[in-house]
């Protein structure tokens, strides 16, 4: 008698911990259509010489300062850079009602270039981005509580492929060449 429930159960526990195959999207300030899963990336149809530099070009105009760059793995990661809080607004948390908030945020992107499929360029980004918390004590002074790590909401990534694809803007809404990549899961 016990069996049918533990059965259904343990069915219902392996389907509600299995991890969704829908792609996360969001659209950039520009208009763009960026895809989340694990990181942002924008898939084009153009040989990865010009996604590459394209990518580079693009760090240059945002003022990012390249750390590394591996052209043979298409890795490429900047130095640490200080964003202010407004760049990424939401990527640390606030608690409402707390007597804390973040007051500096710096940051590093890792940046992959590769193929996708045939002719077409996947280009990865990620961000790690960290907010210096601060709060108030109890005789009314600030204090800083340290840095702690944050959640990238696609901001600065969006800002990237929006300087990338507007670099190859003459492109940007041929459907040969801007397009969206589809899962072969789905």
């Amino acid at each position: 008698m016990w069996r049918i429930p533990a059965v259904v159960l343990s069915i219902f526990l392996v389907v509600s911990c299995t991890k969704t195959s829908k792609l996360e999207e969001f659209r950039s300030d520009r208009g763009y259509k960026i895809i989340f899963e694990e990181s942002y990336y924008v898939v084009l149809d153009i040989p990865f010489e010009d996604a590459w530099m394209a990518v580079l070009l693009s760090l240059e105009d945002l003022d990012w300062t390249v750390g590394t760059q591996i052209e043979t793995s298409g890795m490429i990661a900047t130095e640490e850079q200080t964003i202010g809080t407004n760049r990424d607004r939401y990527a640390c948390r606030q608690w409402p009602g707390s007597r804390t908030r973040v007051d500096e945020m710096k940051c590093k992107l890792a940046v992959h270039v590769g193929s996708a499929d045939g002719s077409a360029t996947r280009i990865r980004a990620s961000t790690s981005i960290e907010g210096r918390y601060v709060y108030l004590s109890s005789n009314g002074e600030e204090k800083i509580g340290g840095w702690w790590q944050c959640t990238s909401t696609g901001a600065i990534e969006g800002e990237l492929f929006d300087a990338v694809l507007s670099r190859l803007e003459p492109l940007q809404y041929d459907q040969g060449v801007y397009r969206r990549w589809m899962s072969r899961r789905g």
